[in-house]
């Protein structure tokens, strides 16, 4: 199975992405006039509906297509069967929003068929969604790149026996996985040459990280036992600093375990 693809819905810059690819297109399909509404309409009232129909549909798609990509990848479906159903599921909500904007905000489009208004719906959402959602899979397996350590970086992964885990990583991360980060659906994993987003739960991650020596020091982080570089105390508290700089917090309840496994001397 593929590893899945990240798409953040906490992310303020993916939604800021999504906002403005709304945006375009509400405003590319307000100046066109689509499906006759260049005639009957005048353009201030044919861009504001447009508009609110793209904007809608951004929040819509957006709140469909995350689960939808996470258990479907998580199944082994390929990707756009993960991406074909939020947008015939998608369509319904948004068919009720285009008669909203069309009849209140243009004044056309009363007596249209349901159905008809659907299959428009889709014919508009599915090139875009579809589009931007392979665009961003191809933007993040490409490679950036990155440079190779000056010097031998320590692996954690065994020889012979690699966590399933890593086989998810993009090939411009390598292999030394340092640490797990929770956000929100998905888990930030964190290498010598960089961090990227995976779409699983922290649960699911962990389980798929045996064979590498490390604990999860607190329910939104896990830690491999080589990335650490020394433990700090911090407002009565306890945190770990990496080799890569990354400073991950300790949870009280996870204090005396570290301790009794020498993570903290």
């Amino acid at each position: 199975m593929q590893p899945p693809v990240a798409y953040d819905l906490s992310s303020p810059a993916e939604w800021a992405r999504r906002l403005a690819v709304g945006t375009a297109g509400g405003v590319f399909l307000g100046a066109v006039g689509g499906f006759g509404t260049f005639i009957e309409t005048p353009l201030p009232e044919r861009m504001a509906a447009w508009l609110v129909m793209f904007w809608a549909g951004t929040v819509i798609y957006s709140l469909l297509v995350g689960p939808a990509i996470l258990h479907g990848r998580r199944w082994g479906a390929p990707l756009w069967a993960c991406v074909a159903l939020p947008v015939v599921a998608g369509a319904v909500p948004m068919t009720q929003v285009t008669f909203l904007a069309t009849t209140q905000i243009m004044h056309v489009g009363m007596r249209q068929p349901w159905l008809e208004r659907y299959w428009q719906v889709l014919i508009v959402t599915a090139p875009i969604l579809g589009g931007y959602v392979f665009i961003r899979a191809l933007m993040q397996r490409r490679p950036t790149g990155a440079l190779p350590a000056p010097h031998p970086i320590p692996q954690s992964e065994p020889q012979g026996r690699p966590a399933p885990f890593l086989a998810r990583l993009p090939a411009r991360l390598g292999r030394d996985l340092q640490c797990l980060e929770m956000e929100d659906h998905y888990v930030r994993a964190h290498t010598a040459l960089g961090s990227d987003l995976i779409l699983m739960r922290m649960r699911d991650a962990v389980a798929e990280l045996d064979g590498l020596e490390g604990m999860q020091t607190h329910r939104s982080w896990w830690v491999a036992r080589s990335a650490v570089d020394q433990a700090e105390r911090q407002d009565g508290g306890m945190r770990l600093k990496l080799r890569s700089g990354v400073i991950v917090p300790v949870a009280r309840g996870k204090v005396a375990e570290l301790k009794a496994a020498g993570w903290l001397g």
